[in-house]
C-alpha cells in the first residue's frame, strides 16, 4: 500500500518551498473563482491583495523549478 500512494507525495523541492513560503491568499471575492475571472480581475480592479499572492506564487514555481534542476544536475 506505501508504494501505491508514493506516487501522490510531493517531491522535497515542492515541500521545501511550500514550508518556507508565506501563507498569502486572494481576496475573498476571487478566493474560489476560475483563473479567467482572476486574470480579469486583476487586469481590471489591479487587487494588490491578488497581485501579491500571484507574484508569490510565480516565485514559488521558479525556486522548485531551480531547486529540481540543481538535484537533477547533482544526480547525473
Amino acid at each position: 500500500m506505501k508504494d501505491k500512494n508514493r506516487q501522490f507525495e510531493l517531491s522535497e523541492e515542492v515541500r521545501l518551498v511550500l514550508e518556507c513560503s508565506p501563507r498569502l491568499e486572494p481576496c475573498d471575492e476571487f478566493k474560489d473563482a476560475d483563473i479567467d475571472r482572476c486574470v480579469r480581475h486583476l487586469h481590471e480592479a489591479s487587487c494588490e491583495q491578488c497581485l501579491e499572492c500571484f507574484r508569490q506564487m510565480n516565485k514559488d514555481l521558479i525556486t522548485m523549478k531551480l531547486l529540481s534542476n540543481f538535484k537533477e544536475s547533482n544526480i547525473h
